[in-house]
């Protein structure tokens, strides 16, 4: 029996370690079990309202990487629960999180979004109006942009520079805002205006291009413009092209002006212009008595002034199409002479000038005046046409009376334009036969006009 015993032990022994005997652990304080599963928590990503993608990220851990690619929107980044823009993908998760993307339509159409009127003008100094800032959106727009627009206005009128501040904040990030803004402290803006802070909040400018075939400066566009570029890379059609070596300001000297460009004085929506034979606009630059500004148009050197000139000398023009700038200025003649009432007010000294500018305003405005106001209105529209007219304080009559007319050289003779006189005879007289254009000053010495 004993012997047998002792044969058995080993199997035995065998046979627990097989079954895993082993120890109670807690008798040893070595537990061998499985640790418990980390913390998880979840991470949301959040569009216009709707939760696009979730995660769920153990604790420490950090999220991966989530650009949401939409037609029509671009991605600014993302804003934590307290509105701060953040990475997620840098920020540990130590408890849930929800993402809101700062999404915004996509403006990254590189295209031309100011354009020239039908006088081939781009007219950088002009308001901007409710239907360019459309038109300039609907330009850059990319995809399906237009749908995720807010209400965008329309119309002729000038956008007031509040509505412009309440349109870009809803296409743009605060961030890119805050500074272009507050720089915006007119009522309105202009077009060169809103070319230079597009661009700068589109990121566009000075890089590598390929200019369009065909593409042409604007008319009224000068290189001494100090936004030449700004307002070149809002209205020429190119595209980028790194590897062109290239760019926008190394092909504006190369650009044309519009073709067919009429040689020495011509009109675009009653504004006067002048290009010399080699078809070069004159700017910043003097033409006999006349001023042209850096967009090459004429200029009083009052821009109210210019505008009303320009819109008379455009309704007579429309009136009758196709006339020779004479014929326009015999017009120019009667509208002043058939416009306007008489009225008794101060005269000024012999040989008194800088009154032109101030009389010729009130006339247009108050639609009413002496012999200076006549005289100071057919001076305007004779600048606006391209005479070298003068307006001339001097005397008449017998009495040597204190009196305004104008003069303008021909072939190197001075006449005689006495608008205020040509009314008294025919509005006050009743007389048709005294024709008070363009008297040679042999003829007015009839009447006895004295000039300094």
């Amino acid at each position: 029996m004993r012997k047998k015993s002792w044969i058995l032990l080993p199997v035995l022994l065998g046979i627990c370690f097989l079954l895993g005997c082993r120890k109670d652990p807690a008798s040893t304080g070595n537990p061998t079990e499985s640790a418990p599963p980390a913390k998880t928590y979840t991470v949301q990503y959040v569009i216009m309202g709707q939760t696009v993608e979730t995660e769920i990220v153990a604790e420490g851990d950090y999220p991966q990487d989530y650009t949401p690619q939409i037609n029509g929107l671009a991605f600014y980044g993302w804003l934590d629960e307290q509105g701060a823009a953040v990475t997620p993908s840098n920020q540990p998760i130590q408890s849930d999180r929800v993402y809101t993307a700062r999404i915004y339509p996509d403006l990254s159409g590189h295209r031309p979004y100011l354009y020239t009127d039908q006088y081939g003008c781009l007219r950088p100094d002009g308001e901007l109006t409710a239907n360019d800032l459309l038109n300039a959106l609907a330009s850059l727009a990319q995809g399906e942009a237009m749908k995720y627009f807010p209400g965008l206005p329309s119309g002729d009128y000038p956008v007031p520079t509040e509505q412009l501040k309440s349109v870009l904040s809803s296409l743009f990030p605060p961030s890119y805002l805050e500074s272009p803004l507050a720089a915006l402290t007119e009522a309105t803006v202009t077009r060169g205006q809103f070319a230079t802070l597009m661009n700068g909040l589109l990121g566009r400018g000075g890089e590598p291009v390929t200019i369009s075939e065909g593409a042409t400066r604007p008319m009224d566009l000068s290189p001494e413009r100090a936004d030449y570029l700004e307002m070149l890379e809002a209205a020429i059609p190119h595209v980028v092209d790194r590897e062109s070596g290239s760019s926008l300001a190394a092909g504006v000297e190369t650009l044309p002006l519009p073709q067919g460009l009429p040689t020495g004085y011509f009109f675009r929506g009653g504004y006067l212009y002048y290009a010399d034979d080699q078809g070069r606009l004159a700017s910043n630059a003097t033409v006999g008595l006349l001023t042209f500004d850096a967009n090459g148009r004429y200029t009083s050197g009052d821009g109210e002034l210019d505008t009303i000139v320009a819109g008379i000398l455009a309704e007579i023009m429309e009136k009758e199409p196709g006339l020779s700038r004479l014929e326009y200025l015999r017009r120019a003649f009667w509208y002043c002479r058939d416009s306007f009432t008489y009225s008794r007010r101060y005269g000024y000294n012999f040989g008194e000038t800088g009154w032109e500018i101030d009389d010729a305003k009130m006339m247009f405005l108050e639609k009413r005046g002496n012999c200076y106001n006549f005289a100071a209105s057919f001076w305007a529209l004779a600048r606006g046409l391209g005479y070298d007219a003068t307006a001339i304080s001097g005397t008449m009559t017998a009495t040597d009376q204190p009196h305004g007319w104008v003069e303008i050289p021909f072939d190197g003779e001075d006449y005689i334009f006495d608008v205020e006189m040509e009314y008294v005879y025919v509005y006050e007289r009743d007389v048709h036969d005294k024709d008070m254009f363009m008297v040679t000053l042999e003829d007015g010495e009839w009447w006895n006009y004295k000039r300094p």
